[in-house]
């Protein structure tokens, strides 16, 4: 049942890391159909709510009422309620759409546009300038009759408490997955044998992970083509690397990458003071021989990567 979260933690790192939107949303489909499946399971009878883990009520409820918190600031409120709720907000949205709340905003743009002699310039194209076109130019100006009476926004219209609603809604699905994955390791109904077993192998998952793309790191470093993995063009570099000699790996930004990196660093340290994090193996000094391999191939990237932000970060991880 947990495997899809084990394959999560190198799909992630290889295809979210060049923040490519179809990959966290796969992401977000996997987490959620795990959630589902586990109120499903519930619902039918085929096993108990949590594997009963002190706190975990506690816990549930804390994360979803963070979730509810940032999906209250996407309700569109009354201008007078903003008002007393947000008095920074309301003073935002009063500046930013002249007229609102009292008068349909940019009202004046109608009327202005209606009024005779106005023309409205802008510059010619390159083509326009090359067949003679004088700059500024100004384009026919329409018809009083063709300019739509409609505001831009009516009179009194509730607005939310978010500014910028669609960054808001992105931002609480990426919550709810994080919740639904989160609650799902913590809480679902392993038992203790399958629940040992999904704790070693995401540390197996993990180690492996990094020292794959600790790899392709350092290797686009030695046969550079100014992609991630030598094939994303990340939607913000305008097909041109950003970043010079630093590592970004799978990632488009090389911070990301140390951060990642620095995450990882702390499962290699643990398994050559601890070797049987990893489990039973024929050989138990394999165990901090091969962390040790992989420790040290993540540190070579996390310097590749120029970030002092994940250097500090593995520091503080080590300590």
């Amino acid at each position: 049942m947990f495997w899809p979260v084990i394959l999560l933690i190198p799909f992630s790192a290889l295809a979210l890391g060049a923040v490519h939107a179809w990959a966290f949303g796969l992401a977000e489909l996997v987490s959620f159909v795990l959630a589902a499946f586990w109120m499903v399971r519930v619902v039918a009878g085929w096993g108990p709510l949590t594997a009963g883990t002190n706190g975990s009520a506690t816990l549930a409820v804390l994360a979803l009422g963070l979730a509810a918190v940032v999906g209250l600031q996407l309700l569109p409120l009354a201008p007078s309620v903003l008002r007393v709720i947000s008095p920074e907000t309301y003073a935002l949205y009063s500046y930013g759409l002249p007229g609102w709340p009292s008068k349909p905003a940019y009202r004046w743009d109608t009327t202005v546009a209606r009024q005779p002699g106005n023309q409205r310039y802008m510059s010619p194209t390159p083509d326009e300038v090359k067949a003679g076109a004088q700059v500024p130019f100004a384009h026919a100006v329409r018809a009083a009759s063709s300019v739509s009476a409609a505001p831009y926004l009516r009179a009194g219209a509730w607005k939310p408490l978010s500014v910028a609603a669609p960054m808001t809604r992105v931002g609480l699905l990426k919550l709810l997955m994080y919740c639904a994955l989160g609650l799902w390791l913590l809480l679902y109904p392993l038992t203790g044998k399958q629940e040992l077993r999904l704790y070693k192998s995401v540390v197996r998952t993990v180690l492996a992970t990094g020292l794959v793309i600790s790899l392709v790191g350092l290797a686009e470093q030695l046969f550079p083509n100014g992609k991630p993995l030598w094939i994303f063009s990340p939607y913000d570099w305008g097909g041109a690397p950003a970043w010079g000699v630093r590592c970004f790996g799978p990632f488009a930004n090389p911070d990301h990458f140390a951060d990642y990196l620095a995450m990882v660093w702390p499962f290699a340290l643990s398994g050559m003071l601890f070797p049987n994090l990893l489990g039973k193996v024929r050989d138990r000094i394999a165990v901090p021989i091969l962390c040790g391999t992989v420790g040290l191939v993540v540190l070579a990237a996390l310097l590749a990567t120029g970030s002092r932000g994940g250097w500090l970060g593995a520091a503080i991880a080590s300590g």
